[in-house]
């Protein structure tokens, strides 16, 4: 988000926008805002099948595709 000038108003518009959602595209009151205060907090933890390098994306689609993932299939970047 631009801040056309600085100061504690600026910073406080910034929060603001930040709380109703603004850069995410998500608005208050959306399903996955609620979702990801859970996951945030604790209460909902996602659960990790398998983890692949970038390098691995064929491995992990082939798993994918085969019906045997047990739980989320996650690409990193670098280390996980």
């Amino acid at each position: 988000m631009a801040v056309v000038r600085r100061g504690p108003r600026a910073a406080a518009a910034r929060d603001a926008a930040c709380e109703r959602g603004a850069g995410t595209g998500l608005r208050a009151g959306h399903p996955a805002r609620a979702l990801a205060g859970s996951v945030s907090s604790g209460r909902l933890r996602p659960v990790i099948g398998a983890q692949f390098a970038l390098d691995g994306v064929a491995r992990a689609h082939a798993l994918s595709v085969s019906g045997h993932a047990r739980a989320k299939i996650v690409l990193y970047i670098g280390r996980p």
